[in-house]
């Protein structure tokens, strides 16, 4: 599970890979989500 709902928490806790502006509702991709990305488009990663 990559994005998870901290449900003890509700909307205080703020991560996951998309950033979101509650009172516009506007939705912002973050870096990491573009690393998961390409990760996915790689097939996985090689440890360093």
């Amino acid at each position: 599970l990559m994005d998870n709902f901290e449900w003890a928490h509700g909307y205080r806790q703020r991560f996951g890979l998309v950033w979101v502006d509650f009172d516009t509702q506007e939705r912002i991709i973050k870096q990491s989500a573009h690393w998961y990305s390409r990760v996915i488009a790689a097939n996985g990663f090689s440890p360093a």
